[in-house]
């Protein structure tokens, strides 16, 4: 069973016309038996030899068309017995109108076959009709040997697309396909199974892991239940749309399935979101099934939702129960199969050939070598790579364990010259002008399997890529060699197949013209960067204009930067490598002359569709614009606001918590707030305070929430939105205040935001509302006091950061006499001066406002006392 593009030419070859899907099936026919491939074309089945030596039984008979197909019966004894009738017009190699097939995966087979047989009728006749299908016992009795693990008690069994799963006896079958309602408990689970995508393919549109995937789906759903209500369980053609702006992602983790029913040799992965809308809540686990047998080279998606209305969470049902139920569900999901103690059936000989073609990834090739002990049949060539690399590198004293070199095989002769190996592999296999483009391919897949070698593919963790790249050898001629391996390695190339691959340096592929036309190893230059080999590789090339750090080591050059920006900016460059370039900027943040280089990349990665990657270059902005003026007015001028704002309505909690921190950044400016005010910020920010003001909280999203709208509140205009009514911004965060721990960056931000609140002229009714935190906040102080050592005596136990901003908010309630006396009568006068022998008390910042507080609470509590 397959759809492989790869292994569907192969056999197209032998059928002599294009093919859509091939399966190995058992042909049963006139007291015959013979093992063939039934592939499906567009307007045939061909039966081929499983040497693929030809059609059977002869080049006539082993092409049926569908016009001589009359009818299939499905045996209903069995899960695999199909019946094939053919028509009186069919072939004269058929004595008998019967064909019988057994096939693994009979439903699959019989869908596409299905859907062949209609459109070659459809084109033939110009109108639709359906292929006639039965289902009758074609067996005497049922099948023997049938052997499946039962549902657990309570659970029933449900076959769904090729799979098993158990669910709660409880849901029936809805309208929609894949669809089960539980009405008496007023709960929807769905069901949907993706077709099958080829391993290859993941790469390029960066799916390789289920992480990927699960951001892209949780973009989506967050949409989604922002524009309807998908809880109803009449059905879901009939759920009433409603409008709803709350979405919060109460989970978003990496899953562990916990079974294995069916004895499926694919590898499992799985993630969990968990949705909270105004109309309920959805709880989604998807699933990846990787290595799908036969040909192990595709993966499958699901996705299993259980949906609550939002009525019955907290009463009838809590997240956690919930959760469970799906996590079982989610847990019994396994391939249909006749015996779930036999493994499933491998189409070995074509996975060697796959293997030998060198058409799987790394990670494929690991798991190959670890699950089934397959390797590619060049594993000899690049073990002869490998150790000539190691006797290079023992030869200039620069192996750092020299018995590596006869971990890999006393009976590998190394070479002089590592790269006359794979020279000489292209010389055995000579391509016609034809099929340059062929060549030219096979030599990427050979530098990107040698790379895979060496970077721990044959020796592990005893020699990788970054023990070629470290050392520095003594010699020039040795460098130049260990260069000219990394640049094959890296195989810089045109995305042009055609035409031939050429050295190309990185140096030179900096100032290519064409940049974006260029492609490379991914993985490698990862590596490489990661490293330091390019890094120091383009300084030498800058004849040492590159800065240097205060720690001695090479800063970023300006050559490097502008590699950095166009590998950004490349369609080419995975999401690991553009989240490694970013690591890489932040770690060089201090290079301030290279920003002008790479700020209008990072931009670009902001203006994204992947939230990963935003995530990343928002982090690495942060870490840039601190304390940067310019950076911040360029910032500004690229169009950071709008993109701020889109970003904090993404409903990514690591993405709204980054951005929350840039806009901290950006807010110290007046100008800079004005603009952020005119793109509708704060009704963005009253929002987010809303949904997440009470327990149990995000501390980390809400502590630069709070941090944000208290910078904003710097200005009188802002300050007069923020503090309008309707906004409740007082309560809610005096809600957050006495929920956040004592001591904790969410308890100090918070006092500097209803600091801010109460710092107005105009602020005299927050002051009196703010006044109910005075007990709390000198309580918290006097602790700290209590248990700080003094000033000169070892660091305190002190928060500095946050007793500073519980003073400062004193000062602003100490405005109001109201407030005086309350902390007058809380022992204000003891603590502030217990405070003056901590560390407080030596910093100017905190001692003279100190001495200001103890002064007007003496002064407004004498006159609050006389005015009463």
């Amino acid at each position: 069973m397959s759809t492989d593009r790869k292994a569907l030419a192969a056999l197209s070859k032998s059928a002599g016309s294009e093919l859509r899907y091939f399966e190995l099936v058992a042909l049963r026919f006139s007291g015959e038996s013979q093992d063939v491939f039934l592939c499906i074309g567009k307007h045939a089945l061909y039966l081929l030899r499983r040497n693929l030596g030809g059609l059977y039984p002869d080049a006539e008979g082993g092409e049926i068309y569908y016009a001589h197909v009359k009818e299939l019966v499905e045996d209903s004894q069995s899960s695999g017995d199909l019946l094939i009738i053919l028509g009186t017009n069919r072939s004269s190699t058929w004595r008998s109108e019967k064909l019988f097939i057994v096939s693994e995966h009979r439903r699959r087979l019989v869908d596409r076959l299905t859907v062949a047989w209609q459109t070659d009728y459809l084109y033939r006749y110009g109108h639709a009709k359906g292929l006639p299908r039965r289902q009758q016992p074609l067996r005497s009795k049922p099948q023997d040997g049938l052997l499946r693990v039962r549902p657990f008690k309570g659970y029933k069994e449900v076959v769904h697309k090729g799979y098993v799963l158990f669910m709660p006896e409880s849901y029936v079958e809805g309208e929609t396909e894949g669809t089960f309602m539980d009405r008496d408990r007023n709960l929807m689970l769905t069901v949907l199974i993706s077709e099958p995508v080829c391993l290859l393919e993941l790469e390029k549109y960066d799916r390789e892991h289920v992480r990927w995937v699960a951001m892209e789906y949780k973009q989506h759903a967050v949409e989604h239940l922002r524009r309807a209500n998908p809880f109803s369980t009449q059905s879901l053609d009939n759920a009433q749309a409603m409008e709803t702006n709350f979405v919060a992602v109460n989970r978003d983790a990496f899953y562990l399935k916990r079974m294995n029913l069916a004895n499926d040799i694919a590898c499992w992965t799985a993630w969990e979101l968990c949705l909270q809308a105004d109309a309920g809540l959805q709880i989604t686990i998807l699933l990846r099934r990787g290595f799908v047998p036969p040909l192990m080279d595709a993966m499958q998606d699901m996705a299993i939702t259980l949906r609550c209305p939002a009525a019955l969470i907290g009463t009838v049902f809590t997240e956690a129960r919930l959760l469970e139920e799906l996590r079982l569900v989610a847990d019994s999901v396994s391939p249909l199969v006749r015996d779930c103690t036999c493994g499933q059936t491998l189409y070995g000989d074509i996975i060697q050939a796959k293997l030998d073609a060198l058409l799987f990834s790394e990670d494929s090739l690991r798991w190959f070598d670890k699950f089934l002990g397959r390797r590619p049949v060049h594993e000899g060539e690049a073990r002869v790579f490998v150790k000539s690399i190691l006797k290079l590198l023992q030869d200039e004293n620069a192996l750092h364990a020299p018995d590596t070199l006869n971990a890999i095989g006393e009976h590998i002769h190394p070479v002089q010259e590592p790269l006359s190996v794979p020279e000489q592999m292209f010389r055995r296999l000579p391509f016609s002008e034809e099929a340059q483009d062929t060549s030219h391919s096979w030599k990427a897949r050979v530098a990107r399997y040698f790379a895979y070698s060496l970077d721990g593919g044959i020796l592990g963790s005893q020699f990788t890529l970054h023990d070629l790249a470290a050392p520095s050898l003594l010699t020039k001629q040795s460098q130049q060699r260990v260069a000219d391996v990394l640049h094959f390695l890296l195989h810089i190339r045109p995305k042009d197949m055609s035409l031939p691959f050429s050295w190309t340096t990185i140096e030179q592929l900096l100032h290519e013209p064409n940049f974006r036309d260029y492609s490379f190893n991914d993985r490698v230059m990862q590596a490489l960067l990661e490293f330091g080999w390019i890094s120091r590789r383009l300084a030498r090339a800058e004849k040492g204009h590159g800065r240097v750090t205060s720690r001695g080591e090479p800063g970023m050059s300006i050559e490097l930067a502008k590699l950095l920006a166009l590998l950004l900016l490349a369609d080419v460059s995975s999401t690991s490598l553009k989240a490694a370039i970013c690591r890489q900027i932040m770690s060089s943040a201090r290079s301030q002359e290279r920003f002008p280089v790479l700020v209008p990349a990072l931009m670009e990665t902001l203006r994204s569709s992947n939230n990963y990657l935003k995530t990343y270059a928002t982090v690495t902005l942060v870490n840039m614009s601190g304390g940067q003026g310019p950076l911040k007015n360029a910032l500004m001028r690229l169009g950071v606001a709008p993109l701020c704002i889109q970003h904090l309505t993404a409903k990514d909690d690591d993405l709204t918590r980054y951005t929350l921190a840039l806009l901290t950044n950006v807010t110290k400016s007046v100008h800079h707030r004005q603009i952020l005010r005119d793109h509708g910020v704060i009704p963005i920010l009253m929002d987010l305070l809303f949904r997440h003001h009470t327990p149990p909280f995000k501390h980390q999203v809400l502590s630069e929430l709070v941090s944000v709208i208290g910078q904003l509140c710097n200005d009188q205009a802002a300050w007069s939105v923020i503090c309008e009514p309707g906004w409740l911004v007082v309560v809610r965060l005096m809600q957050v205040f006495h929920g956040a721990q004592p001591g904790t960056r969410l308890r100090s931000k918070t006092m500097f935001a209803l600091k801010q609140l109460c710092a107005q002229p105009e602020s005299g009714k927050n002051r009196l509302r703010v006044g109910e935190a005075i007990p709390s906040i000198i309580a918290e102080l006097s602790e700290a006091a209590q248990t700080a050592g003094a000033a000169g005596e070892g660091p305190p136990a002190i928060d500095l950061d946050c007793a500073t901003n519980a003073i400062l908010l004193l000062l602003a309630l100490s405005l109001s006499w109201e407030n005086c006396l309350v902390m007058q009568r809380c022992g204000s006068e003891d603590v502030l001066s217990q405070l003056m022998s901590t560390r407080l008390g030596e910093m100017d910042s905190t001692r003279d406002r100190i001495h200001q507080l103890m002064a007007r609470v003496s002064a407004n509590a004498h006159d609050g006392q006389t005015t009463l």
